[in-house]
């Protein structure tokens, strides 16, 4: 934004389900979270920015002993 804040696009509000067993709407709920999120960034894959620590161990390298 102008402001330098960010905005998460247009999804839709989710809520979880109170017609499905409490885990089974949670499952659903996260996977609909995640197919917004993943069209989001299909859409603008220029502004995705992964800040997680995916890979928690250093890779092994091929370096002289």
């Amino acid at each position: 934004m102008p402001d330098g804040g960010y905005r998460l696009g247009d999804a839709p509000h989710r809520w979880v389900r109170d017609d499905l067993p409490a885990e089974e709407a949670e499952r659903v709920a996260l996977e609909e979270i995640a197919g917004d999120l993943e069209a989001s960034v299909r859409r603008y894959p220029e502004q995705w920015f992964w800040m997680h620590r995916r890979w928690k161990t250093r890779p092994i390298t091929g370096g002289a002993d």
